[in-house]
């Protein structure tokens, strides 16, 4: 139906709908059709007002469809960079004008290959977030990708060119909720590809616990806890840190081993610090004996450690956002009781009479 005019028309039976469809074909490309529906039986050229409230647009038929004669040109500002990765599936955001609310179509156009079309709805007229294709995050890294979009008005932007980066390495990798985890159980070191730059991650860092003394001795302390994770804290029940943004680049990973006893009736050694990118834990600190009334600074350390049940007003000390203290001595008889070590959690505890 050509219009609205036409609609009732044709309810009082004045004129058939194959009559109308014969009016409009012999129309004029020049004549503008207004009405809230696409007229059909129209051709090339043909103008058409579309008077729907939230359109209110001038429009012509190029033989296919209905195109807007002044549409918005939507314009690319920005691209998440940092989530364009080869091997591994994301999502990309985007930032710009005129993307508009209806459906849009981003194209990948990588260098050497077809370009892919993926249609997602705009998060709003200046933002909108696309899965990348997996025929495109599979090419080779260092792979050029033209990225543009073609918003509900039909028209397009200008290509932005961004570049299929390589992934970190180190460590034992895995995925979990979207991350890429490298985890560290000996020291080596992060190596952050061409191509990134302030990249901001999150760490967990944790030293090596202590080693328990000897001789009815303490217990060592955990190695001390640091994180930027959000919605956790660090060692000591402290806030966690702040964010941490790392370029392109190799960092040393260093992760500190447990303590050890060198000998009967010793203190237990502390364990070795962990390191990452100037965010140290402590090693925890090593155990008290029986053998050494006033113990040593060993059993202080990430997390406090222990003392002997003959080390009388001493405890290993933890330190401030990575450890608790270790717990205090028990100056009690056989079978004389030690203390256990601190955690990054809770501090340590004096055991009951009548144990170890």
């Amino acid at each position: 139906m050509a219009n609205l005019q036409n609609a009732k028309d044709i309810a009082q039976g004045i004129v058939t709908e194959a009559e109308i469809a014969a009016k409009v074909a012999s129309l004029a490309p020049d004549e503008v059709i207004k009405s809230t529906t696409a007229p059909t039986g129209v051709v090339e050229g043909q103008l058409w007002y579309d008077t729907t409230s939230s359109i209110k647009a001038l429009k012509f038929y190029n033989g296919s469809e209905w195109l807007k004669v002044s549409p918005k040109i939507p314009t690319i500002t920005d691209i998440s960079t940092k989530s364009l990765r080869q091997g591994q599936a994301t999502s990309i955001t985007i930032t710009g004008i005129n993307f508009l609310s209806g459906q849009a179509t981003v194209k990948f156009t990588p260098t050497g290959s077809s370009t892919v079309d993926v249609v997602v709805t705009p998060t709003s007229d200046t933002e909108l977030t696309v899965a990348v294709p997996s025929s495109v995050y599979n090419l080779t890294s260092g792979t050029d990708v033209a990225i543009s979009i073609e918003n509900s008005d039909k028209a397009t932007s200008s290509n932005v060119s961004k570049k299929l980066l390589a992934l970190p390495t180190g460590g034992t990798v895995t995925t979990a909720d979207g991350y890429r985890i490298h985890t560290f159980t000996s020291s080596g070191s992060l190596t952050i590809p061409g191509g990134y730059s302030g990249m901001d991650i999150q760490y967990l860092v944790v030293g090596g616990g202590g080693a328990g003394g000897s001789s009815f001795g303490g217990g060592g302390g955990a190695g001390g806890l640091r994180t930027n994770v959000p919605n956790n804290t660090s060692g000591r029940g402290t806030s966690v840190e702040s964010a941490m943004s790392i370029s392109t680049g190799t960092y040393a990973v260093t992760v500190g081993a447990g303590g050890t006893v060198p000998y009967n009736n010793a203190e237990g050694n502390q364990g070795g610090s962990s390191v990452f990118n100037g965010i140290t834990a402590l090693g925890g600190g090593g155990g008290g004996c029986q053998g050494v009334y006033t113990p040593t600074s060993k059993i202080h350390g990430g997390c406090g450690a222990g003392v002997s049940h003959n080390s009388s007003g001493y405890r290993g000390a933890g330190t401030a956002g990575q450890g608790y203290d270790g717990g205090p001595h028990w100056n009690q008889g056989p079978p004389y009781p030690t203390a256990s070590g601190g955690g990054a959690g809770e501090a340590g505890l004096t055991p009951p009479n009548n144990s170890y």
